[in-house]
Parts: structure tokens; sequence; C-alpha cells
């Protein structure tokens, strides 16, 4: 799950409640001609300034009631470094006249939305939730370990994550004072809303863990608060609430809460009084310009005394509250379908996507970011004058627009895509600005990565740039000491930046005939200097060597001790200078007819100190479903002094006959790692054979997986290679097998398969050097089934998947030898249409046959797909595969 899947899955479980109607009313929409109306800003937007604040990730920007500050959700984050870790969220009250900014609450918990009330405010926080950490001991790292465990972390993040949002509460915090819980314990807060003149919110409490009563019943409550009062006023009404009049008389209420949107629309929502608490249905239709037109599927919110609605296409309507009295704001916007309603993706810890995805939660009179790709988007004033901002090559055309004209009012400095939440005032003369700026370095203003600082305008003539100043970018900076680092010349370094995270391909130098164990000791220097070169930053490093792909793996043992790791498939090759503990002779005895299997080795200690009291820890398990079981036998090495070996034997009885058995070692509770010597010899002589193949035949081959009976390796063809006639190339094949077999023979058992692959995908399998067939998967993709809603082009996309689904299956065949079953993967679309989360169906019985890289390999096709945009602003669809090897 990458950092969007968490960000869409907020929207998902409730964080997505709290995106009221004001986001739909300011989604990023094309531009089109209009006719102007007036408003106090077309004469008042004449420059601006910056007010005091640090520069941090703005997510919100309101006015204080009283027009004299502005209040800041902002994310300051950890550091420059670019290293995962707990950012601090607060809410700062900056004042427009000039002075210090003030922090109002600061910490660790994610603030998820704020409303004004009075001289304070009240927020919806939620727990921390903490950054990643990776304990991966080495003994255990596999050949897919990368992606196994990156799953594996995100699912734990991501659980972690729900678990904290199941606890997000409504706090009130008046100006110098400390947050005061006003939510109910046992509640999650859900939404919350407020008047323009923080007189009043509204807030939505739901049961903790309930959410299937909730998606059932609606059962979440609904209060209010009146800030004069103070008191608390609960209603017999049940929903979530999307909306507040001005007066706060009234709400917008979304009467069945859904686990899978938020919907603002027409049909969804019901009006309910405060007092009395009469409900109503909202106008079925509006007539406007002797039109009639449906507001089922509008957006609604308040606007002054009534209502205002927009069209997925652009058009606002404004009316009375019971729908009289309709006329037009603005019409129908050219590119109609291409609305974007969402902000930038969010980082990648699960904390900052919680606030991240509360930039797109704006109240009445803000807008959101745009994504790189908007060039416009529009915000509604409180008294109905729409206001668009375009990109016009490298400035914001600023215009007062009505149905069926604009007028430009002013020119601010570009791009869109670095003006961040946009608020106006009560009077509607001022507006304040997040404007970011390129702080990360990468090349790109972007509102997730980057830090913004707050701009007010001001009715004096003036400059209406925000003075950014030219930014050396990161990669350009890190790449000459890269280049020293790894021993290589500048232009043999390649360095990308984007997103938060470097990615670094470093091109060592190629040395005909060299052995694996030199070329994987420069590989490691190389990788330990770059590691060194990029301190505490977050990077992705690749080393290439001749046709050899290098990927450097960082992770810390329990202990703390850093690890390093060069992988390619099918080969893992671990530091030898990371751990001073060398495992040798390693030794696994299974029996077909005993109920027992043994582990054995030798543990070295290589290093200069003593070790503590170390343990064997051999752990035993089974993939039954219900029936699994998973046995961990404990047995003491003790303390290994420096030069000192000393062996050990743990005999494990197993209870049924398909099992696994993993071992570790541990000092006081914590894994260790080790240095698996024969598991380096095992790689080094696989790659040695490789280098072999490439010099005598021009082919690279990847070691591939194996089995009890059966060893593995894929053959990459040229595009000459492939293209010869069948006897020619037969007798190529069985020349390279004789090559390879060397490898099989001294490490493995069983019977040798060789998967020959040409440029275009086409294969050729040898087994035990005979039968040279071509092999094509054998797959069904059924019908794709959508939920929540529909996606207009599910269908096509989804068989537009058959081809690399193929792809994944050949993969599959020559990884396991063993392909079989069926599996339907279930994939969570946002707002947009992108794939937020994409998972396999664990219920489904068969899906158990299929290996797990297939499954991850689908899963990464299916995340790259991008549908039409989901009719109830998100959808999940699900997708049958079926697979078997011929």
């Amino acid at each position: 799950m990458n950092l969007k899947s968490i960000n869409s899955v907020q929207k998902l479980i409730g964080v997505a409640g709290l995106v009221g109607f004001a986001a739909a009313l300011l989604s990023l929409v094309p531009a089109c001609e209009r006719t102007p109306t007036s408003s106090p800003l077309a004469s008042s937007l004449r420059s601006v300034r910056k007010i005091e604040g640090a520069p941090a990730q703005v997510l919100d920007v309101q006015f204080a009631p009283d027009g004299a500050s502005v209040l800041i959700l902002e994310r300051r984050r950890k550091g420059d470094d670019g290293a995962p870790g707990t950012a601090t969220f607060a809410v700062s009250r900056r004042p427009i006249a000039g002075g210090a900014a003030r922090d109002l609450i600061a910490s660790s918990d994610p603030v998820l939305k704020l409303a004004p009330l009075g001289d304070g405010i009240v927020m919806i926080r939620q727990p921390a939730v903490p950054p990643e950490s990776v304990a991966l001991a080495a003994e255990e790292v596999r050949e897919d370990r990368t992606e196994t465990r990156r799953l594996a972390l995100e699912n734990k993040h991501l659980e972690t994550w729900i678990a904290a949002n199941e606890k997000a509460a409504l706090y009130r915090v008046d100006d110098g004072g400390a947050p005061v819980r006003i939510s109910p314990e046992g509640r999650r807060c859900v939404n919350v809303v407020g008047t323009a003149g923080g007189q009043r919110v509204a807030f939505s409490v739901a049961p903790q863990g309930g959410s299937s009563d909730v998606h059932d019943t609606g059962a979440a409550e609904i209060h209010v608060l009146h800030h004069d009062s103070g008191e608390v006023v609960t209603l017999e009404a049940k929903g979530v609430v999307r909306g507040i009049s001005a007066d706060g008389a009234r709400l917008l209420v979304q009467n069945r809460i859904t686990d899978r949107y938020t919907s603002e629309k027409a049909k969804d929502l019901v009006m309910v009084t405060v007092k009395g608490e009469a409900v109503a249905e909202l106008p079925a239709v509006l007539e406007v310009d002797g039109v009639t037109v449906s507001t089922a599927e509008l957006s609604v919110g308040f606007l002054g005394d009534g209502l205002v609605f927009r069209s997925a296409e652009g058009d606002h309507y404004r009316a009375a509250l019971d729908g009289s009295k309709a006329t037009r704001l603005a019409a129908a916007l050219a590119g109609a379908g291409s609305l974007d309603a969402g902000a930038p993706p969010a980082d990648s810890s699960a904390a900052a996507a919680t606030s991240a995805a509360m930039a797109s939660a704006a109240t009445a009179g803000s807008a959101e970011a745009p994504p790189p790709s908007a060039r416009s988007r529009r915000l509604l004033g409180s008294t109905g004058a729409v206001f668009e901002l375009r990109e016009a090559g490298n400035h914001v055309s600023v215009s007062l627009i009505g149905p069926s004209g604009g007028r430009p009012i002013a020119q601010l400095e570009g791009p869109l895509a670095g003006i961040g939440p946009v608020a106006l005032d009560a009077a509607e003369a001022r507006v304040a600005l997040a404007v970011f700026s390129d702080t990360s370095r990468d090349g790109d203003i972007d509102a997730t990565y980057d830090d913004a600082e707050i701009f007010v305008s001001d009715a004096g003539e003036g400059s209406l740039s925000f003075g950014r100043a030219p930014v050396t970018t990161l990669a350009d900076e890190l790449r000459p000491a890269i280049a020293a680092a790894a021993g290589v010349p500048a232009e043999g370094v390649h360095v990308a930046y984007a997103r938060g995270s470097l990615d670094v391909t470093a091109e060592l130098p190629w040395i005909e005939r060299q052995k694996a164990k030199a070329l994987v000791e420069r590989s490691f220097a190389a990788a330990r200097a770059i590691t060194g070169a990029l301190a505490q930053r977050r990077a992705a490093v690749h080393l290439r060597v001749g046709p050899l792909a290098l990927d450097l793996e960082k992770h810390r043992d329990e202990g703390g001790r850093l690890q390093l790791a060069l992988w390619s498939p099918g080969l893992v090759l671990l530091d030898p200078q990371a751990s001073p503990l060398v495992l040798r002779n390693p030794v696994h005895v299974r029996t077909l007819m005993s109920n027992t299997e043994t582990v054995s080795g030798i543990l070295e200690n290589t290093g200069k100190e003593p070790t503590p009291p170390i343990e064997v820890v051999a752990v035993m398990t089974n993939d039954l479903g219900s029936f699994s079981t998973r046995d961990e036998v404990k047995k003491p090495i003790g303390v290994i002094a420096p030069g000192r070996r000393v062996p050990y034997h743990v005999i494990l009885k197993k209870q049924w006959f398909d099992t696994r058995v993993t071992t570790s070692f541990r000092a006081a509770g914590k894994v260790v790692a080790v240095f698996n010597e024969y598991g380096h010899a095992h790689h080094l002589d696989a790659l040695d054979t490789a280098l072999d193949a490439w010099a005598a035949h021009g082919v690279w081959a990847d070691h591939g997986r194996t089995t009890r009976d059966r060893s593995s390796t894929l053959v990459r063809l040229t595009a000459g290679q492939a293209a010869l006639p069948d006897g020619a190339r037969s007798e190529l094949f069985q020349k390279i097998e004789k090559a390879l077999r060397r490898h099989h023979d001294r490490f493995h058992k069983g019977l040798f398969h060789v998967t020959f692959e040409a440029p275009d995908g086409t294969q050729w399998g040898l087994v035990d050097g005979r039968s040279a067939s071509p092999y094509e998967a054998r797959l069904v993709l059924g019908d794709p089934l959508v939920s929540s809603g529909s996606v207009s082009n599910a269908g096509a996309v989804v068989a537009g998947m058959d081809a690399p689904f193929r792809r994944c299956a050949r993969r599959g065949f020559t990884a396991s030898l063993s392909l079989q079953g069926s599996v339907t993967m279930i994939a969570d679309l946002d707002q947009d249409g992108e794939v937020a989360s994409v998972r396999p169906y664990e219920q489904l019985p068969l899906s158990s046959g299929l290996p797990e890289p297939f499954v991850t390999c689908l899963a990464a096709y299916i995340q790259r797909a991008r549908f039409a945009p989901p009719s109830d602003g998100s959808a999940t669809i699900r997708i049958p595969v079926t697979v078997w090897a011929p």
C-alpha cells in the first residue's frame, strides 16, 4: 500500500465524513466565460503581503470571526532530512495587522478538522500513529522480502491508524487554554461544522468499532454547542452533519452513514431544525429560467438564508430553503467530467496522510489546493459571488464570474499548484492564501511535500508577487557527493527526488571476467559509501553493474544495528560486515514419515567482544486457514566469546505434513541479525553461474525459486536469439541449460526447470533438458463487480488488465513451478477514479493455492489503473482471476 492508499482509506472509514459540502463546491474546474457579479473583493485585491508565522504544510485556512486574524491548521515536519518521524500538528492564530503568530494547540496528535467558536476553536483530533519501524532478521530474508514486508508494514500501519481513528474526539480550545474534550467518551467524532460567526458548531459522533451498525442504521448522534452558554444539546435526529446555516438554526444531515463514501448530494441529505427538530426533505427540483432542474445528484449547502446547489458539470444555483426563487450563479463548465475533488496525494506516514486528507475539507469561503494537473479552481463567497483562479502562463488570473461571463480582477504569481487553501473573510473584502514554495527542493511545487507561508490581500497598491527565491534542487546538490562516495563519475549517477523520497542509481564500471565475490565486495563498498553520503534521508538506491541490476535494502535489526542487503531477482546478498555473528552449516532435516523436523548449525562470533546471552528460536507454522498452527521452540546458546563457535540442535514435533520452519536468534528477547555463510555462498555461486552464461552466450539468468523437488531459472533472451529457427534456438537452449545446471547440481535437488523469455514476453520451458515448447499462461479474467456506486469504464479497464496479468502468470510459473488457483482482487477507488488500495479477498478458498508474488504482481498492475470517477464519490471493484499452468 503506497502513501495514496492510506489517504483514500481514511475517506472510506470516517475521515471522509469530515469532508463537508464546501469541498464539493470548491472543486477544481476548467475555466469558461461568465457574466461578472459584484463583490467587495473586486476592488480590494490590489496587493498581497506575507503575515508572520513559520513555513509549514498548511492544511486549512480560515478567518477568525472578528476578521482580525487568520486561523491556520498546519503540520510541522520533523526535519528537513526526509526521514520518517512524528510531525507536530498545530492550529495557529496569525494577526493580519502584524505581530507574532501564536499557537492555540500544538502536539503530535493529528488535528483532522477545525471550526471557529468564539475566541477559540473546536477541533477533531485523534491519537498519533507512530512512524513505521522495521525489524527483520537477516536469516529470515527471502527473495520477495521487500514487497512482502512493505505490504505487511502497510497493513499493520493501516490497522494502527484505524484503531487511532476510532478514538477521534472533539475538543474545545479557548484562546490561551488547554484542550477540553466535548464529545462523549467511547464515541468517535465523525464530523464538525460551524457558523461563520463562530457562535455555534454542530458535530456527529458514532459508536467506536461499530461501523457496521452505523452503516445499517445511521446511528450517529448529533450535538449542537452554543458559544455563549457552553451548553451541548443532543438532538433526537440521527446522522452526520454536513452543513449548518449562518444563524445556526438549521442543519444538513446525511441520515445514512456508509463506510465507502461521503455524500453531500441532495438525495442523501435532509434539513433539520435545531429547535423543534423538524425534518424536511430538500427540494427535489428547481425551476431556473423556465427549465426544471433535478437536484438528486446535485451537491447542496447553505448560502445566506437559502441553499446553493452545484452539479458535477459545474452549474451553480441559488434558491430559497423550499427551492423557490432559484437563480443560476454560474453556468456549466467547459470540459465537464474532468472535475477534481481532492487535494494532492498525502505524505507516506499515516498521521500526515490523515491531516493532508483534511486539506480538502474546506469550509465555506475557502478552496482546496489543486493537483498539479489542474488549471482552474473556484471559490464561493458568503454572498454568492463565485471567483475563479485560472492558471495563465506563469500567472494565476483571479476573475469574478457569473452565469455567462467573467471579469478579471487581479493577476497573482503562479503556478496555481503553488496556491493552497484559500479563505475569504465574512465581508468578502479580503482573501487569505497559503502559498507554497519548493521547500522540498524536488523541482516542483507541491502542497503535500512543500511548506507554505500565509499571504493576505490589501486594498492599497503594491505587488501581487509572492517573492519566491530560486532553489537548487536536492538532486543537483547530492549528485556530486554520491558520485564521490561511490567512486564513479558524476554522469554515472542519476538522482531523482519527488514526493519526499530520493531515487538514486549509480552505474559501477563493468570488469570483464570479474568473479562474483569481487563484484559483490565492490558493490557493497559503493553501497556503504552511498548510504553514508545520504545520511538519514529516505532513499531508494540502485546499483547497475553491466547486465546486473542490484537494489539496496536497508533496515535495522531489533538491536538497532544497520543491515544492508543487495538483491536482484532470485538473489539476496547480505553485507558480511554488518554483523559479527556468522551462521555456518545450517541444516534443516525433514523426513516424510517422521513426525519431527530438526534444525541445526554452528554460530560463530567473529567480533572482538563477547555476545550477550543468545537463544535460538525455531518456529513451525502451517497455512490451513482456521486450522493454522504455530509452534515455537527456544533453546539457549549462551554467551559466545570472540572467535568461538557454538553448535545448536533443535527438534520440532509437527502435527501436519505441510509445515514451514524458520529459525532466528535472539538476545534479551530481541532478534539479532546473523550472516548466513551458506546462503551467501549459495547466491555467490548462482551469480558466478549467471556471469559465466553472460560471457559465453550473451544472456542473463535470474536465479529462481526452489521447491522441495525442483529449482528454476529465468533466462532473458535477446530479440535475435528468440528469432532463431527452431533447431538453432533449441540447440542454444541446450547449451545454456548445461551451463546453468552446474549451480543446480551443487545446491539443489530434483528437477531443473529453465524458462527462456523473449523481449516480447514469449516463453519456452526446458525441464531437465527436455520439452522446449512455448509456454503461455492459462488465465481467465472474470467480469468486474462494482459496489458502492457505478464506474462507467470498469469493464474496459479491467479487460485491459488481461495481458499484464498474463505476464504475472508467466513470472509466477517461473518462480514457483506451480501455479493454479483463483483469487478475487479488491480495488478501492477514490473520488478521482484512482486506486486507493488493493487487496486479495482473503475468504476465497482457492486463493491460498496461488503464490504470494503472483498476487502481489496482480496488485501492482491494478494499483496503476485509472478508472472513471465513481458516481458516488468512491467505489469498490471486485476482480476475479483464475489461473493454471499448462
